[in-house]
């Protein structure tokens, strides 16, 4: 079922925090591995985004999921739909509307605003989640930080088109991404030993004296 050693690691990491999560994790990986289904792509990211989504849980925070790109589509949709029957009204066979209607461009504009503060809002929910992960000791370089949380929101994405069928999955783009939000999670459940941080930092006080 493992593709390599971390994932048994992980897993025993998830499974000591939240057992529920460790059986989405597990679920994912045993449907990648099913080379006999010709979905286990689809499936096995639609455990991954979950794993994604309920992170949070090991946090002690309670998972609340806001409106998503569905919802806040409706009133765009529906504005949409209303100036394509006003259209379908006019009088002549070859008559178009003068213009875009005022209620589809609030709609959009709603929209588009909403997009623009969901991201940076979702970025930041996302540090925290993975900054209180991490619990107590020694902080990761800002830019290793800044960095990670890029990558598992670009995983996220990724798992939520393959699992809605939006997007073409391959296999090599699947695990990448999967290796990603694993290395991630492994960094913070399973911190590097004290003694290890010392030889870094000696390496690091090396380098400064060799400057």
């Amino acid at each position: 079922m493992f593709l390599r050693q971390e994932q048994g690691v992980l897993l025993d990491q998830l499974g000591r925090r939240d057992p529920l999560i460790a059986e989405i994790y597990a679920g994912g990986l045993r449907a990648f591995a099913d080379d006999t289904n010709p979905y286990r792509f689809q499936l096995s990211a639609h455990a991954f985004r979950e794993l994604i989504a309920h992170c949070l849980r090991m946090t002690g925070e309670k998972v609340v999921f806001g409106d998503g790109m569905k919802q806040r589509l409706v009133p765009v949709k529906d504005a949409f739909q209303a100036l394509k029957r006003t259209n379908q009204l006019a009088p002549g066979p070859t008559s178009q509307p003068s213009g875009v209607s005022d209620t589809l461009i609030e709609a959009l504009n709603d929209f588009f605003e909403w997009s623009d503060n969901n991201r940076g809002e979702n970025r930041k929910k996302t540090a925290l989640m993975l900054t209180q992960l991490a619990g107590p000791g020694p902080a990761l370089p800002s830019d290793v930080v800044a960095d990670e949380i890029s990558e598992w929101m670009e995983s996220d994405g990724y798992f939520k088109r393959v699992a809605h069928n939006i997007q073409r999955a391959e296999r090599d783009d699947l695990v990448a991404k999967l290796y990603a939000v694993e290395d991630i999670l492994l960094r913070r459940l399973q911190p590097r030993p004290v003694s290890d941080l010392d030889e870094i930092d000696a390496l690091i006080e090396e380098g400064e004296d060799a400057d």
